[in-house]
């Protein structure tokens, strides 16, 4: 977001960096249980991530983000997030 004439306006960073350089899927993120993917698809309204033996349907928004954040339920260690 960037301060302009006295409102915010969406800037051209996802946080992880330039959107330009932010491809569809950035995975293998990890913090305890968790699994985290994010990425950039401009022109679609969602992204199916398989995840835990699960298909899960993720909203982009109107910027062409998306996140996905889940803790792994299974006994063993899991996969991370892939499309």
């Amino acid at each position: 977001m960037q301060w302009h004439n006295g409102t915010w306006q969406g800037g051209l960073s996802s946080g992880a960096g330039s959107l330009r350089a932010l491809g569809l899927l950035q995975s293998g993120g990890q913090i305890g249980n968790a699994y985290y993917a994010y990425g950039y698809a401009p022109g679609s309204q969602s992204v199916t991530i398989s995840f835990d033996g699960h298909h899960h349907h993720v909203p982009v928004s109107a910027s062409g983000v998306w996140a996905f954040i889940k803790v792994h339920t299974g006994p063993d260690r899991g996969e991370p997030p892939s499309l």
